[in-house]
């Protein structure tokens, strides 16, 4: 089947994980950030500085909504090495996750094959969740504000890596609030989940950083 992390341990404070025995060990923080101000009910995932951007397929009522970045603090022999972003989650319903799905489009899922996935395409490091309305006005931003409101800041750290939160459409108050994404470029898999009465929950953004079983 194609990829299909377990999503429920991720989201899990505490949860921890390691290769073997004796070798850096992963271990999971919940790390609340500013809400998702979604005026218009339609979310995306994008790239903030790359430009590369994927429409979610499940429309929202208009309002705020939770967004949670799944930390992993990186420690060898208990001393924390560094810190990296695990998961980001858009929480819909606060409930327990019983059944996940990779989102894409359905001819590009078809054609999957084992461990293989579709997703968000990042070049700059980091992977923002907001409004379509805020991604359009974003557009409208020249290079050089853009760079630095959301480019790396070297020698800055924070509990979450590359948080960065910033309202862009003064009208509607719809904001983009940007993380840095794992490792760094890649493509990563959107997950829609549910609970155990098949109610949507929300979506998962996975950044793959946390070894698998």
């Amino acid at each position: 089947m194609p990829y299909h992390p377990n999503i429920p341990r991720l989201l899990t404070p505490g949860s921890t994980y390691r290769m073997a025995p004796g070798t850096v060990e992963y271990v999971i923080e919940r790390r609340d950030l500013p809400d998702a101000v979604v005026p218009t009910g339609h979310v995306a995932v994008a790239d903030p500085l790359g430009g590369a951007s994927r429409r979610l397929p499940t429309p929202l009522e208009p309002g705020k909504y939770p967004l949670i970045a799944w930390v992993a603090s990186r420690r060898r022999n208990g001393d924390e090495m560094d810190r990296r972003v695990a998961a980001l989650q858009l929480l819909v319903h606060d409930a327990p996750v019983a059944r996940w799905e990779l989102t894409g489009a359905p001819e590009s899922l078809a054609d999957l094959g084992d461990t293989e996935y579709v997703g968000l395409t990042v070049d700059t490091g980091r992977v923002a969740v907001s409004d379509v309305t805020a991604l359009d006005a974003l557009s409208t931003w020249d290079e050089r504000r853009t760079s630095q409101t959301f480019g790396v800041r070297p020698g800055r750290t924070d509990p979450v890596p590359g948080i960065v939160e910033t309202v862009v459409d003064g009208t509607e108050g719809a904001n983009v609030v940007a993380v840095g994404s794992g490792w760094g470029d890649g493509v990563y898999p959107v997950f829609a989940c549910f609970d155990d009465t098949e109610r949507f929950t929300g979506y998962v953004i996975d950044f793959m950083v946390v070894p698998e079983p």
